[in-house]
């Protein structure tokens, strides 16, 4: 099977989706009245605060990975 690889932005935009989904179906399940607030601004916002921290780790993950990728191609070289 054929791995897709999906481009940071289109990554993002899934885990926005994904993320306003829990949080709306969290949110219609919970048994207070007040977490029922069918509020779409709110949702939006917090889950947009969930996406950016997503999105500032990625970012950090990435580059943490290139330099992991260099210092074990030159570890490689020095063998």
């Amino acid at each position: 099977m054929k791995k897709i690889s999906l481009k940071p932005w289109q990554r993002y935009v899934l885990v926005f989706l994904l993320l306003l989904a829990i949080n709306g179906f969290l949110r219609w399940i919970s048994p207070g009245e007040e977490w029922k607030d069918g509020n779409l601004l709110v949702n939006l916002v917090a889950t947009a605060v969930l996406t950016a921290g997503f999105i500032a780790g990625d970012r950090v993950r990435l580059k943490n990975k290139k330099y992991k990728d260099k210092v074990e191609e030159l570890l490689k070289n020095n063998e």
